[in-house]
This record gives C-alpha cells, structure tokens and sequence, in this order.
C-alpha cells in the first residue's frame, strides 16, 4: 500500500528559530523510515508550512497513487493552513501524533522545539470535526513497536477505507432472483459495477488450458472418476473468468450460478476459478452478491487468509455452526489439498463440472458482515470466532465448522446475528483484527457492532 506522509510545521520558526529546521526535517525522515518498515510504500516531502505547500503535496499524493494520508506535526502547525485541504481530499487520513525523543525533561532548548506538536494536533482534529471529516488517530513514541504497531493497524483500517470506495467489482449472471438481504444501488461507496455480458469474450489457448491443467494435477487430489473433459471444460471456462478479471482490474466478482451459462458464453460454472482467485487475493461472493465480494477484498487487502462463506446449519447438540457454499470458497486455507471430483448440474443450462471442496482449517477468525439497513444505512458486524477442521467419508462438499465466539450458545449467537441484520453471506478472516474493521466502520460512517457486545 502507497501512503502520502504531510510533515507539517509552522513558518514563524522558519524565520525565528531557523536552526532547528534541519532537526525537524530529520524526525520528519526518521518518520517515513519507521512506516516503511511496517510494510508501506512511503511517499512523503519536505516541511510544509502554508496553505499553497500543503495543497500541492495533498494533490501530489493523489496524483502519485497514495490510498492514505497521513499527516505529522513535526512542531505546531496552524490548523487553518491545511484544513480545507484535508477537508477535500478523498485521500482517508491517519493522524501520526509521535516526536523524536521518548522522554522530556525541563529543556526551553532543542527538546521543546522538537516534541511539542501535539498543540497543533488538537488544533487540527478539532477543525476536522467541526468539518465533519473523519479521521483516525495513534498517539506515543516512534520507538515503540505496540504504538507502532498500532499505528500500522490504522494505515490498514485507512487503506480499507480507500479500497472500499474506489472498488472495481465484477458481476457474472446477475442477482439470484428474490435475494433482498444484500442488494444495493450500483454506485454504493463509489464502487464500478463491470458486467461480464458487456464484455470481450476472453478465450483461453489449448496451451493455457493444458497448462493450468497440470497445476490441477499438482494442487488438488482427483476424485477417479472425474472425466478429462469435463476438467478441461471447468478450466477453459475457469481461464475465460480469471481473463476477464485480470483484464478489467478487478479487486471482486460475484458470480450467480443461475445466470452463467451459454447465454452468456459459458459452457460450465467455473467454481474452482471462484476458489483460485480468493487464493490469489481477489474478493468474491455468490449468487449475485456485490456488497459481500466488495468486503471481501476490501479485508483481503490487508488479511489475504480470508474468505467468503455462509451459516448453514446450526448443531445445537455440538454448539458450533456448520460452514458450507455450493462451491466456492480460498482454496488457500483448506486443511489438505481440496479434492476435485464430477458433479452433476442440475440448476440451469450448463454440462456438468468439475467441483474443488475441502475443509477449511483449523483457527481463530474474525466473521465479519457488512449489513445494508433502513434509509442506506450499513451495520459493520463482528465476532471472534473458532474453526476447527473435521473430515467424513464423502469429500465433495464445501465446508466449515465454527464455534461462536465465548462459547457463547449458538442459539444466542444467530439471535443477535439476525437482531443486527447480518446478511446470509458472510467474511471469515484468519487471525482477523476486530479493531480494523471497528476503525474501517468509523472511516465510512457504518454502526460496529461487536458480538457479543
């Protein structure tokens, strides 16, 4: 992720106390070190000081392709300097409120001049607010790795928000007809609805298919009765979607099983694509459903160990939930290698396929779902959630099993899921950090609601 640095700094000390600007510029630099050592691409720039220097490095960033803005007071900076800026910026902003030295001690000299811009911070946060802009904020010292590694955790939430808004998601086959819960205008958040209908039949060479052919027989365990053919047809077509994602930049894709057959130049539904391309880093939900596969890859970008799933039958007796879809799910966190077999189709116009099914593996995760609600409000959902991996003999369904978070009773556990508007499709991700998406809720302006509360 690209994040644009804005060292802010106020010009009376250019003129007063000069001395001390290459001082400040060297804790600016220090900064940007820091960050890029949490894993970012830094862009950053010298001190600004007045409202025409801020402007120009606020547009460089834009320009130069930053998902975040984070600004540094590198000593008091007059918040009316940057306001408007800051106020217009599509850029979400994280508020790096850190100085040089960890320790302060009765010093009028060079401690004073270098530690004290948590003055002009206030002064900053206070006129986002009263603008209405939102922002997040980590305070304490550059030299402690929990406060920097919150600080990363806020660039992440940032970065998601971003994502969230400039979202390129694909649609193939449209929405299951009569599904409600997670429908939303094309539009919402900013996102580029791309319809596969619309688009260049992308079809793959006998030499791409026979090569993606032999990765199958590497990564997956075939079932002995799975005809070549019907391999080969899953995978031109699986080639044909993965195609037309790559071509269109997508960071999501939904796919309505009903809705892609023939009429829409696909022989088969190519579900092991759907799988592959979670494993890869793409977001993806079912049945037509933009918002989950947007939020899927929005989480993807900073936790590649997530998925999309689905709630489908409570064990009351065992407390734990069963996990399953038809077809879909990241291959990247099966307990084994995922089993390829034949089955049969029955729901539409398209042959038979070649279905890719595991189990997902043993862990902690974060179930997180992103709940339209009245008057185009949205409910950030999230529960700290347990999977554990268990096989039976028949190898060739999709599945998961969860227990809720606490051990809280199942059937307390739906109540307050459904009390809030979960949706029936859903996010896991392993290792999630609930945090993130709490920070990602205020960024857009969604309720976060934690289960239990």
């Amino acid at each position: 992720m690209k994040i644009g640095l804005l060292p802010l700094y106020i010009q009376l000390y250019e003129e007063c106390a000069p001395a001390y600007h290459d001082p400040a510029q060297q804790a600016v630099e220090k900064a940007a070190d820091a960050l890029r050592k949490c894993g970012f691409e830094v862009e950053s720039t010298s001190l600004c000081h007045v409202e025409p220097e801020i402007a120009a490095a606020v547009r460089n960033f834009e320009a130069s392709g930053c998902q975040v803005l984070v600004t540094l007071h590198a000593a008091y900076s007059p918040s009316l300097e940057a306001i408007e800026k800051l106020v217009k910026t599509e850029l979400p902003i994280v508020v790096f409120d850190t100085t040089p030295d960890a320790e302060f001690g009765f010093d009028f000299g060079g401690k004073l001049m270098l530690n004290h811009g948590i003055h002009g911070v206030q002064d900053m946060c206070n006129m986002l607010l009263k603008r209405k802009k939102r922002f997040l904020i980590r305070a304490g010292h550059i030299g402690d790795a929990e406060f920097m590694a919150r600080m990363r955790q806020a660039v992440l939430s940032a970065g998601a928000a971003y994502k969230t808004t400039h979202a390129r998601v694909g649609d193939v086959g449209g929405i299951f007809a009569g599904m409600g819960d997670f429908q939303i205008p094309d539009g919402t958040f900013g996102m580029t609805r791309i319809n596969y209908a619309d688009s260049p039949d992308y079809v793959p060479s006998d030499a791409e298919i026979e090569a993606e052919v032999t990765l199958d027989r590497q990564n997956f365990t075939f079932a002995p009765d799975l005809p070549e053919d019907t391999h080969r047809l899953t995978v031109r077509n699986g080639l044909r979607l993965r195609k037309w994602i790559e071509a269109e930049k997508l960071d999501a894709f939904t796919v309505n099983f009903l809705g892609c057959g023939p009429e829409i130049g696909f022989e088969n539904v190519p579900f092991p694509e759907c799988s592959k391309a979670m494993a890869r880093g793409v977001g993806y939900a079912g049945e037509g459903d933009m918002l989950t596969a947007l939020f899927c890859g929005v989480l993807m970008q900073s936790n590649p160990a997530t998925t999309f799933s689905e709630m489908f039958c409570p064990d009351w007796t065992g407390n734990r939930i069963f996990l399953s879809h038809m077809g879909e799910m990241n291959l990247a966190l099966m307990d084994r290698k995922p089993y390829l077999a034949p089955r049969k189709w029955k729901f539409g116009k398209g042959k038979d396929i070649a279905a890719a099914t595991g189990c997902l593996r043993s862990g902690n995760a974060l179930l997180a779902n992103l709940a339209p609600g009245a008057d185009g409000k949205f409910t950030l959902i999230a529960a700290q959630v347990a999977l554990t991996a268990q096989h039976d003999a028949d190898l060739t369904d999709m599945r998961g099993w969860m227990t809720p978070p606490e051990n809280m009773p199942v059937a307390e556990f739906l109540e307050a899921y459904s009390r809030l508007g979960g949706t029936h499709h859903l996010v896991l991700s392993y290792d999630g950090d609930v945090q993130l998406v709490a920070d990602l809720a205020h960024l857009m302006g969604w309720d976060f609601r934690k289960i239990p509360a």
